[in-house]
């Protein structure tokens, strides 16, 4: 765990969407603590916390749309939420939530994150997390490991049939890449490096 790192909840029943935003949110120094697929699994995360500082919660888990109640659960316990939904609006009851529109981006996801920040609902994570294992004297073996996680995520990619996951699985693949570029050339932002003070 990235020390000062922000832990996250994830609830959605797409295993390969919550795999895409597991590692968008990983590269942009947070942690992923809980990721729940089954309303069941969700309820207990919402209403136990489970360490959680943020929930990421799909509005439809499975035919019904229960996430909009797991959402109320979570800001009613004091939980930062993110709605992630296709539609163009929050329910109602969701004041102080985010809007997260499928698909969507790393950059949109920081965004969701530093508007969460900016209103007091979570703290600074320290940046970029390390792959396990990373050090100054290992960045060879971690820009492959990148490399590897982008190949794997790009096979997913053409298996996948949704193009909301797809989007999001291409742009993570995307982010691997550019980080084991930074790597190789030296510039070691793909590890993570505790604040100076």
């Amino acid at each position: 765990m990235v020390p000062g790192a922000t832990i996250v909840g994830i609830v959605d029943d797409d295993e390969f969407f919550a795999a895409g935003l597991r590692a968008l949110l990983e590269e942009l120094g947070h942690v992923v603590a809980v990721d729940a697929r089954t309303y069941e699994d969700a309820r207990a995360m919402v209403e136990g916390r489970a360490g959680c500082e943020i929930a990421f919660i799909d509005l439809m888990l499975g035919a019904a749309p229960s996430g909009a109640d797991l959402a109320r659960r979570a800001v009613a316990n004091g939980l930062a939420v993110v709605v992630m939904t296709g539609g163009p609006s929050l329910p109602n009851d969701l004041d102080g939530a985010a809007l997260l529109l499928k698909p969507f981006s790393r950059e949109q996801v920081a965004m969701v994150l530093q508007e969460m920040l900016r209103r007091g609902k979570l703290r600074p994570a320290l940046g970029v997390a390390a792959v396990e294992g990373d050090d100054r004297n290992g960045q060879c073996g971690s820009a492959r490991r990148y490399r590897e996680r982008a190949a794997e995520l790009r096979l997913a990619v053409a298996q996948m049939p949704n193009p909301h996951v797809k989007a999001t699985l291409r742009s993570v693949a995307e982010t691997y890449d550019r980080l084991a570029d930074d790597i190789e050339r030296g510039d070691g932002v793909g590890v993570a490096r505790p604040e100076a003070g």
